[in-house]
């Protein structure tokens, strides 16, 4: 937002029984009404998510069947993982990509080289893919950890995100911000 977009955030439980689908499509819904109330045009969206919330995106973009056909104009995906389903759609992003009709819109992807959750070569495979039909992709390694690349740091005593302090993650987020600013105004970070 200090960039100069507009940012919503949507508070969303992955643990619940359909994965925090209804909860993801209901901030779509919202975010989407909000946009135009405001005079402007919601194919303008960028979605961004970190880990689930990036294949929650990507998988809105590349089957757009889930909200009746509607895409972002770019996705943002932080230390993503794309091997399982994405909550939005209940698909493989991977297996979407291989028979979607849906137009290709740019992916910028962030992920941390020593990520111990979701290892790096997902995010590499997913962008090889991506090129391989067609879609326009941009994979940023950064030297963190997978919440570095949210300037987070895992504490697993409350379990919960802390402020990251280290330079990596500090440097590791702000290139995610700007990445996210490139996507909205349809910059490049390079």
């Amino acid at each position: 937002a200090a960039l100069g977009v507009t940012v919503f955030v949507p508070d969303w439980h992955s643990g619940t029984a359909d994965g925090g689908r209804d909860q993801l499509l209901a901030s779509l819904s919202f975010t989407r009404r909000r946009v135009v109330e405001s005079g402007g045009d919601d194919s303008a969206i960028v979605l961004a998510g970190w880990s689930r919330g990036g294949k929650a995106a990507a998988g809105l973009a590349i089957n757009p069947s889930a909200v009746n056909g509607w895409q972002p104009s770019a996705v943002v995906c932080l230390g993503s993982g794309f091997k399982n389903p994405a909550p939005t759609t209940g698909n493989s992003v991977l297996t979407d990509l291989t028979w979607t009709t849906a137009a290709p819109v740019p992916f910028w992807l962030v992920h941390g080289a020593k990520d111990p959750v979701v290892d790096i070569s997902q995010s590499r495979e997913f962008a090889a893919l991506l090129a391989r039909h067609g879609w326009p992709v941009h994979l940023d390694e950064v030297p963190t950890d997978h919440a570095g690349v949210v300037m987070a740091h895992y504490d697993p005593q409350i379990q919960r995100c802390r402020p990251a302090t280290d330079r990596a993650a500090i440097e590791g987020g702000r290139l995610s911000a700007h990445v996210m600013y490139a996507a909205a105004s349809g910059t490049n970070t390079n």
